[in-house]
């Protein structure tokens, strides 16, 4: 099942990889063609997300490799943290991208060939919102947070392509208008809405994988739903209580129980405490297919805290 998993993550990176590269060069090129600040700065962006999807790729390999002499936990914790460098030198683009708009904007704008620009802006729309709806669909259910990552940054390039098809077409309009001598702004304009707008999509994912670095609790309510299920299993054996940590790093769910058993706790050997841990295991499994348990028992509520 995990082999499978890997495999199909694998498949789908290397499409994301292929096809960031041909949206990279064709954007250069159109770009430089046409003098588009605009699309030099889509085309780059590709070529980073090349770039960070090949570092994707052979994270993801690296994690699919077993070496538990080297990494007895696992290697989980790759995911995050590379994850977290990717989505900074996403910001970092962001943040270059709006000072070239700035920097443009102060300079008078930008002459720039509208009609052509709108062409490719209408091609890339059509093709970053395919590759990112094949890799939502094909994620589903296997929830791999690096072909996740390579979603969003697709769907940021539909964004960034639809924002790059408005105003060119604006600008083929305003050209046999009044307006015609403010098509020069165009450009600068919308690099700077549409980089401005699109820093929150790697701030927000900076900060989840910086959760998942540091080992905090998940989200979305997966720690409520596996704390009611533990508490359930403690109470059907009456257990006196019962301590639950829980945290998600990578696609890893770690879930550590400590039940404190008492004198008259139905479960008083390592025949019965061993039900426990299946009964557990078996619940506990549908909220992650890479689960980690680990449930301890004590008569001494000291070792539980």
């Amino acid at each position: 099942m995990m082999e499978n998993t890997a495999l199909k993550e694998k498949s789908l990176l290397v499409l994301s990889v292929w096809g960031a590269l041909i949206f990279a060069v064709v954007a250069i090129v159109w770009g430089i063609a046409i003098q588009s600040q605009m699309l030099l700065f889509d085309g780059v962006y590709s070529f980073l997300s090349v770039g960070l999807s090949a570092m994707s790729l052979l994270a993801a390999k690296f994690v699919s490799q077993d070496d538990e002499r080297k990494f007895p936990f696992g290697k989980a914790g790759v995911e995050p943290l590379v994850l977290t460098l990717k989505y900074t030198a996403i910001a970092a683009m962001c943040i270059y991208a709006i000072a070239a708009a700035l920097t443009d904007l102060f300079a008078g704008g930008r002459d720039v060939s509208a009609g052509p620009a709108t062409v490719y802006a209408l091609l890339a729309t059509i093709g970053c919102w395919w590759m990112y709806r094949h890799l939502h669909r094909k994620n589903q259910g296997d929830s791999s947070n690096f072909v996740r990552a390579e979603a969003n940054q697709w769907l940021m390039d539909t964004y960034l392509s639809l924002a790059v098809l408005i105003g060119f077409s604006a600008a083929v309009v305003m050209s046999y208008t009044a307006l015609a001598s403010w098509t020069v702004y165009v450009d600068p304009v919308m690099v700077l809405i549409a980089a401005g707008y699109f820093l929150k999509v790697p701030i927000e994912g900076i900060r989840e994988s910086m959760r998942e670095v540091l080992s905090m609790a998940p989200q979305d309510g997966v720690q409520e739903r596996v704390e009611a299920l533990v508490e359930q299993e403690g109470e059907r054996n009456g257990f006196e209580a019962t301590v639950v940590r829980t945290s998600r790093v990578g696609r890893r769910l770690y879930v550590e129980v400590d039940y404190i058993v008492g004198e008259y706790a139905e479960v008083q050997d390592i025949r019965g405490a061993d039900v426990v841990r299946s009964t557990l295991y078996a619940s506990l499994k549908e909220e992650s297919t890479d689960l980690w348990l680990t449930v301890s028992f004590t008569h001494d509520a000291f070792w539980a805290e």
